[in-house]
């Protein structure tokens, strides 16, 4: 009789039948505190209470019928229908076009989004720039034709931006100002930059797809799922810029609200798809958990783009789109921060994307009020010159940089100077094997000193894990530069340039290093950071999928400085003295080691007075001189025999330290400093060198030659080297 009141109770407050039983057929408390469900207890309960006996569009009847109609005073109100919290939790099938964020389950891991921490020491018209265009490369339809990019500067707001911006503002309240980050601009119309790339495919792929993406080639990649599906995962191929999946982040991170809208026209069919995204901090409306990122879309049962063909067209009218029919992809950026705007956009794309104009590879259009301007190989130089630069030294560099690359396009293959292969076999090493080809170096160092550029080719083998070993090879080209105060070396692969790697100490030097062949811009792909911005030995992808990776990258690294070394430095500096001093790098001897003076003996007299000398003492003949010199480098030293050395085999204990201001540098070595065989290269001839596991700093160096040389190159040109030698017998190890 009781369920039956109560259900009759709940029709007359307007609930509907099904509900009412429900409510009726419901209980409370555990035990013997077990009972029936009242109306008053509905009242009291929160949210995440009503949410574990009801669905979402059952709360929302609850709290209309109960509450509105007769005036029951609910912990949760119709506050929170008006806030739209339940609306964005109760459906997850809405056709209307809105931004909507996930509400969370009660056991789910709160986390924030990490990705903008990679790019935090960079501006974000360079991070725009760099990871858009990149993505466009790789995108790229047609190789004989350039990929072209636009960006669009709004000149007149958006003023009817309501189907832009319905459903995200309560999300952007709940989160509150804060740097580079104001909700309360949307009051404001709408300014805008849009990016769009040409002769590229689009987001191609099965938009509905949604889970774990195995088996998927270059060929049949599903761009979207990668785009929008995914944080933190990649699913680009070896040959491609970019690894990480975080460059996708910097669309939103560019915007004062964290949003983008994304628009593409597929290649593959011509389909037409609108999608946003919102990048915000998890966050709580009332009693409502949700997750940090929300999607501009309709909802079938997830987030799916728009294919509406009405509203494609008013959205590509209201932000100025230049694409019509072609395919690719453009993303529409609303309330753009103070960093993205006109000059810092074309300085980021003269910057980053020099090389691949110049070659012809990329053009870039900018629009802003009625003009256009191009930059390409036929402007370039006139655009740089039209930059607001920060730095005026940057101008000079970048226009040098440019003609040194023009220079490089129009060489001759005899003009280049092909070096010998390495790493066959071995992890790669800068050997004086490299340097040993059939080349006239005392030709090839005047000309150099002359003014001259140079061009070399170094081949080498790299090695997949479970693979056979691949040659490939990375080209360098150099000038000397009497001009610049300090070296400027620049890496590109792939056309993206890698400029956060410094190996250069040597002044007046200018070069780049260019990687073209596909398998060693895997290998270094796989070496980059999330930035793109260097190439990290000990990064997991690096370790995971190549054999003699950390040494490969290394040997790419110090090209330019192992080249200019022996340009520069090709015949060592006896170091008589034992100190040396070159362009402020000073290396000195301690205790070095002297020829054993032997002792006079005193020998008996014989039975025979004709036997011994009058005064009954033998003088031995003065040792041999020296067995080994040491010859000072331009980042090391080496040593060999001298021209005295008999060939009796020896060892020598040779330890190294930085100078220090106060103290025994020997002491104060670290780790961080140097490691022997590691950041230090080795080589040996006639000689076995063997590095102590326990001390880092030191190289025990076994003579098994009469003619021997052991080079120790790679210290810190701009701190003064110690060095301790000593030299004695084998010692017998059985």
């Amino acid at each position: 009789m009781a369920k039956f009141d109560t259900v009759n109770a709940l029709i007359r407050r307007g609930v509907s039948r099904n509900l009412a039983e429900k409510i009726a057929d419901a209980t409370i408390g555990r035990g013997k505190e077990e009972r029936g469900l009242r109306i008053e207890d509905l009242k009291s309960m929160t949210l995440r209470q009503l949410e574990s006996r009801f669905t979402h569009i059952e709360i929302e009847e609850i709290v209309a019928n109960i509450g509105r109609r007769y005036g029951a005073r609910f912990k949760i109100d119709e506050e929170i229908i008006k806030e739209g919290v339940i609306e964005d939790m109760k459906s997850k099938n809405d056709k209307e076009i809105k931004w909507k964020f996930r509400a969370l389950e009660e056991d789910s891991i709160l986390q924030d989004p990490i990705e903008s921490s990679f790019f935090a020491n960079n501006d974000d018209s360079d991070n725009l720039v760099r990871e858009a265009i990149q993505n466009s490369l790789d995108a790229q339809i047609n190789r004989n034709n350039p990929v072209k990019m636009k960006f669009t500067f709004s000149t007149s707001e958006i003023t009817d931006k309501r189907s832009y911006i319905k459903g995200i503002k309560k999300h952007l309240n709940a989160i509150g100002k804060g740097e580079d980050f104001d909700p309360g601009i949307i009051e404001k119309p709408m300014s805008y930059v849009v990016v769009e790339d040409f002769n590229t495919r689009g987001l191609q792929g099965d938009p509905e797809y949604s889970g774990l993406m195995k088996g998927e080639t270059k060929e049949n990649r599903n761009d979207f799922y990668w785009f929008y599906r995914n944080r933190g995962r990649s699913g680009k191929t070896d040959e491609q810029r970019g690894r990480w999946g975080l460059g996708k982040r910097v669309f939103p991170q560019c915007s004062a609200i964290n949003a983008f809208i994304g628009y593409t026209i597929r290649e593959s069919d011509n389909r037409k798809m609108v999608m946003g995204q919102c990048v915000l901090k998890t966050h709580e409306l009332r009693d409502v958990v949700f997750d940090n990122t929300g999607f501009f879309s309709i909802y079938d049962k997830k987030p799916m783009p728009v294919e509406n063909e009405d509203f494609i067209s008013k959205l590509c009218i209201d932000f100025n789109l230049k694409r019509h029919q072609e395919s690719g992809f453009s993303a529409i950026i609303p309330y753009p921060n103070k960093h993205v705007n006109f000059n810092n956009i074309m300085r980021a794309c003269v910057r980053h994307f020099f090389y691949p104009i110049i070659t012809g590879d990329l053009v870039i259009e900018l629009f802003k009020e009625e003009s256009k301007t191009i930059i390409d190989k036929k402007t370039f130089d006139q655009r740089i010159e039209e930059i607001d630069w920060k730095d005026k030294e940057e101008i000079e560099n970048i226009l040098k940089l440019a003609d040194l690359t023009k220079w490089s396009l129009s060489l001759n293959p005899n003009d280049i100077i092909r070096l010998n292969k390495a790493g066959d076999k071995v992890a790669p090493q800068w050997t004086n094997h490299i340097f040993d080809a059939d080349i006239d170096w005392d030709k090839i160092l005047t000309e150099y000193r002359n003014g001259k550029r140079l061009a070399f080719r170094i081949p080498f083998y790299i090695k997949k894990k479970n693979e056979d070993q691949q040659l490939t090879y990375f080209d360098i080209f150099l000038e000397e530069d009497r001009k610049m105060l300090t070296p400027r070396e620049c890496y590109i692969r792939e056309g993206l340039s890698i400029n956060a790697i410094r190996t250069l100490k040597t002044n007046y030097i200018r070069g780049i290093v260019v990687v073209k062949e596909p398998s060693l811009s895997a290998m270094l792909g796989d070496a980059e950071d999330p930035s793109h911005k260097d190439w990290k030995e000990k990064q997991e992808k690096l370790k995971n999928n190549y054999d003699r990776g950390v040494t490969s990258v290394r040997f790419v690294k110090n090209a330019l400085v192992q080249i200019t070394n022996h340009l520069t430095y090709s015949s060592a500096i006896p170091d008589k003295d034992l100190i040396a001093e070159i362009k402020g790098f000073t290396f000195s001897v301690i205790d070095p080691i002297k020829p054993k003076k032997e002792r006079k003996r005193r020998i008996k007299k014989g039975k025979d007075d004709g036997d011994a000398t009058d005064d009954g003492e033998v003088v031995v003949p003065p040792p041999s001189s020296k067995k080994y010199i040491i010859n000072k480098t331009f980042d090391g030293f080496n040593i060999k025999n001298s021209e005295d050395f008999d060939g009796e085999e020896f060892e020598i204990m040779i330890r190294c330290a930085y100078s220090t201001p106060e103290g025994d540098p020997f002491k104060n070595y670290e780790k961080y400093d140097f490691i022997m065989g590691s950041t230090v290269f080795i080589e040996g001839e006639g000689a076995i060198v063997e590095n102590e596991k326990e001390h880092t700093n030191l190289i025990r160096i076994r003579v098994t030659d009469k003619i021997f040389k052991v080079s120790v190159n790679g210290f810190d040109t701009n701190r003064d080297l110690e060095i301790k030698a000593r030299a004695g017998a084998i010692k017998d190890e059985a």
